[in-house]
């Protein structure tokens, strides 16, 4: 069974996401965003073994915390190949739509572009974890650099709003929701 834990970090309050499977002490960190030593101070704590650090997009509210934790984990660090050529955070390998496994947990990789190029939800059987794709009633910004506001429609109606409605949204700032509550009150997301 995989336990969710969320720290917000820095002063933009970044989500991240230390996910653990309580029988082995493995972990997966998701958006280490910064105070890298909170992150640290749980793993240490809980003697959790961080398997591999997860980005949704490489955006430096999401990645601060990124270098202190590979060189403290030694855990490879992966990014969708669009940001990894558009903002070169550090100590990154591509996405390549391959799946992750915590225990007996799969997650896997759904590419969202919009917010930026690269930026991809983490999809396990019961939480999305969203970065700054999808928010508690609304979305990312897309006037940044490589931001669009019609791919981002594209990834929300075509990808995101297919997905069973329970799903637990996980958000790269801001409270949780599920993908049925998004569907209600999100005018981002086309009702069905």
């Amino acid at each position: 069974m995989m336990q969710v834990r969320t720290l917000a970090l820095g002063f933009l309050e970044e989500n991240c996401y230390i996910l653990t499977d309580e029988k082995t002490k493995k972990a997966i960190v998701i958006d280490p965003g910064d105070e890298e030593e909170k992150i640290l101070d749980l793993l240490r704590g809980e003697n959790l073994e961080v398997t591999c650090i997860l980005l949704t997009h490489g955006h430096p509210d999401h990645v601060g915390a990124l270098p202190a934790l590979v060189e403290e984990t030694g855990a490879k660090a992966f990014l969708h190949e669009a940001d990894i050529s558009l903002f070169h955070p550090p100590f990154t390998e591509k996405l390549q739509g391959q799946a992750f496994h915590l225990g007996d947990v799969e997650i896997s990789v759904l590419h969202t572009p919009g917010h930026t190029p690269g930026s991809v939800c983490f999809v396990g059987p019961e939480h999305i974890f969203t970065g700054d794709t999808l928010f508690a009633g609304t979305v990312g910004r897309t006037d940044l650099p490589g931001g669009s506001g019609k791919d981002l429609s594209r990834s929300l109606n075509e990808k995101i709003a297919l997905l069973e409605d329970g799903l637990i949204v996980c958000p790269g700032h801001g409270p949780s929701s599920t993908i049925r509550s998004e569907k209600i009150r999100n005018p981002f997301l086309r009702h069905s």
